[in-house]
């Protein structure tokens, strides 16, 4: 059997047309990186110019350090404002001096935003070793949705602990504050 003259063109700008699709939804999703991949074919790059050869920079060794460092930093801060909480003072605050109520309520959006930015997974990570009234806490002031999210990454028992805590801490403001 023969085939139809031109039916190889045909195959081959229809396998042509699915691999630059295959391609384009690769890089919508975020699977590969097209430009990236280019810059790296030298003749591509020149093409390409300065603006890949400037994204690459971000991914520099001396960046990268850079970024880890920063992120230490941050550890370092929610290590501190943790321990703030739990010990119920302040850094500024005299030896023994308690925090008022709306300063300790400004600590726990302060580590709820730090909690916020991280995937859920990251930061269930940070929170089941810490006390759980403290989780339950900074849950709390969060975002419901984001504070649901973190929930459904936490091991379920884990997660229903905190629920009663949350409950069982609004439920006893609502009726002693009037809420």
């Amino acid at each position: 059997m023969k085939a139809a003259p031109g039916s190889w063109k045909i195959v081959a700008v229809s396998l042509i047309i699915i691999l630059i699709g295959g391609i384009v939804a690769a890089s919508t999703t975020g699977w590969i990186d097209p430009k990236s991949m280019a810059a790296k074919i030298p003749v591509v790059n020149r093409f390409i110019g300065k603006t890949s050869q400037k994204k690459q920079a971000g991914n520099s060794p001396a960046d990268v350090a850079s970024l880890r460092k920063e992120n230490q930093q941050l550890k370092k801060q929610v290590a501190v404002l943790e321990t703030e909480l739990r010990q119920g003072t302040l850094n500024t605050a005299p030896a023994g001096a308690t925090v008022k109520p709306e300063d300790k309520t400004k600590l726990y959006r302060d580590l709820a935003a730090y909690y916020s930015g991280m995937k859920p997974a990251a930061a269930v990570a940070i929170l089941k070793n810490l006390d759980p009234q403290l989780v339950a806490d900074i849950l709390k002031v969060m975002d419901k949705e984001e504070a649901g999210q973190i929930l459904a990454a936490m091991d379920p028992a884990q997660a229903a602990r905190l629920i009663e805590l949350i409950a069982t801490s609004t439920s006893s403001t609502n009726t002693a504050g009037g809420q």
